[in-house]
């Protein structure tokens, strides 16, 4: 990684640590192709860059997404199941026969 980097820092001129007067030899050593050459990739890089912050956009909203849907559903459905297990057991609740007479055995005098 370093060598190719120190590659391109030799054919762009632009080494800060071998001076001036270096930095214009390899200026005048490269030729105009290479330094195309060097553009093009990193246009290229440039690019590839953006279409993957693209797709790394684009997989955590389709997870954020997918965890929305996954839990609004299961949100629904165990709401549904628990006002539906409410009911019945209050209908049950209320259909047993309750005594509602009041038996005082208390002694009158």
């Amino acid at each position: 990684m370093t060598d190719c980097s120190d590659s391109v820092d030799t054919l762009r001129g632009m080494d800060n640590s071998r001076g001036s007067s270096k930095r214009e030899e390899y200026t005048n050593e490269v030729d105009d192709s290479q330094l195309e050459h060097v553009k093009e990739i990193e246009a290229m890089a440039e690019n590839e860059t953006k279409t993957v912050g693209f797709w790394k956009f684009f997989v955590v909203a389709t997870i954020v997404t997918t965890a929305a849907m996954v839990a609004s559903g299961t949100y629904i459905f165990l709401n549904n199941e628990n006002e539906s297990n409410f009911e019945q057991s209050v209908s049950t609740t209320l259909d047993k026969p309750t005594n509602t007479s009041l038996t005082i055995n208390a002694p009158f005098d």
